[in-house]
């Protein structure tokens, strides 16, 4: 699965990948030399980038148990002073 994602990726090209139980993040380099991480849960795209490692893992956590429209990692992020 984690080869298909890679080889169908269009958002940029992909430098590393983390994997996290089942959580998977693709760190990549967009076309204005950016760095970004794109969250899947069990290889499902949420369609969502963040800015960094720690903020993908925390969107994709909340997106899991609060859906799509959740404003938890955002609140969670503030809170911690990210």
């Amino acid at each position: 699965m984690l080869e298909k994602i890679k080889k169908e990726f269009p958002w940029g090209t992909i430098v590393n990948t983390h994997i996290i139980g089942e959580y998977q993040v693709i760190e990549y380099i967009d076309e204005e030399n950016r760095t970004f991480f794109h969250p899947y849960i069990n290889y499902k795209d949420i369609s969502h980038a963040y800015d960094t490692l720690e903020q993908a893992l925390i969107g994709v956590i909340a997106y899991k148990y609060e859906g799509a429209n959740s404003h938890a990692a955002g609140y969670f992020c503030k809170m911690i002073g990210m």
